[in-house]
């Protein structure tokens, strides 16, 4: 979660978002919370700026307005791409998600990013949107799925993810507890990475950072465990 490019100190700094992600090696990235221009954050187009910057493929998902969404950064060509709306439509920010074909040559990847509702009596949304996710997904092998779920580990909208399959990478190898939030002071986890559970995985890792209010989360895939 990108925090609109603002860091802890509350200054607007794409830079230090641009490095975390180059000195993480990352070669595939979901975000949140990306501006194409909202004036309260300086008016500023940060997918262009990013995508320029890191020299990635991208896909763009407006969900609140088309200035505001999420995106999917690639080092790999993306084949296609579908945007999906979360339910329910009568929330403050509409949210949504991207399910985007990634070509890794011999193979490609299905990369699922999203953003949940993110007020704490949301819960009965937050399961409508996982059912969504659920069947976005649709049960397919070499698919990753990565977002803020704004949602506790023992939270009954990730327990459905796990319940239908998907393998949540922090519980698994992931030093506990895991905090992804505040950035400053973390002391709880909202923010995922799943696989599907064909897919090996290692070398998890929660970046210390103050670029975003988040923390961003990274791990190695392989498509063939």
């Amino acid at each position: 979660n990108l925090h609109n490019a603002v860091n802890t100190s509350g200054q607007l700094d794409p830079e230090a978002i641009a490095q975390v992600i180059e000195n993480s090696g990352a070669e595939i990235v979901a975000m949140q919370e990306v501006s194409r221009g909202w004036l309260t954050w300086g008016g500023m187009d940060m997918l262009s700026w990013l995508a320029n910057r890191l020299n990635m493929y991208y896909v763009w998902g407006p969900t609140a307005d088309p200035q505001w969404g999420n995106a999917v950064f690639s080092k790999y060509p993306i084949e296609s791409y579908e945007l999906g709306d979360l339910p329910p439509e009568d929330v403050l920010l509409l949210r949504g998600y991207i399910s985007a074909e990634i070509d890794l040559g011999a193979d490609s990847l299905q990369v699922i990013a999203t953003h949940f509702v993110h007020r704490e009596e949301q819960g009965p949304e937050r399961l409508q949107q996982s059912s969504a996710i659920l069947s976005a997904w649709n049960q397919e092998e070499r698919t990753i799925f990565m977002g803020d779920l704004n949602a506790l580990p023992d939270a009954e909208e990730v327990a459905l993810l796990i319940e239908n399959g998907l393998i949540d990478i922090s519980r698994e190898i992931g030093e506990q507890p895991v905090y992804t939030y505040y950035a400053d002071h973390p002391d709880h986890q909202i923010d995922y990475i799943f696989v599907s559970p064909d897919l090996g995985y290692s070398d998890f890792e929660v970046l210390q950072s103050s670029a975003s209010d988040h923390l961003p989360l990274v791990a190695t895939i392989y498509l063939n465990p």
